[in-house]
């Protein structure tokens, strides 16, 4: 019985076992006013770290509710469509 000692990454970093697919994200989200931080950088096709960062640096609109981040759907969609509301790089 063969046995995997690496562990498999997707091409942003994630574990291949936690990708998430964007289809079934947006299936989730669709009744959702935002997304969570590990989701929208799934959308986004980012890492995790990256996600976070862009957060902490508002490249990605974010709202703090107690201990939890959550990322609005309609500014993550704004932000995409050019009308970015942290700093262009």
């Amino acid at each position: 019985m063969p046995t995997d000692t690496n562990p498999r990454t997707t091409e942003n970093g994630a574990p291949a076992d936690s990708a998430l697919n964007i289809d079934q994200i947006r299936r989730a989200a669709d009744d959702r006013l935002a997304l969570t931080v590990d989701e929208a950088a799934a959308c986004l096709g980012i890492s995790r770290p990256t996600a976070y960062e862009g957060v902490r640096t508002g490249q990605i609109p974010s709202v703090r509710i107690g201990r939890r981040i959550l990322v609005p759907r309609a500014a993550l969609e704004q932000m995409l469509a050019g009308g970015s509301t942290g700093s262009a790089a």
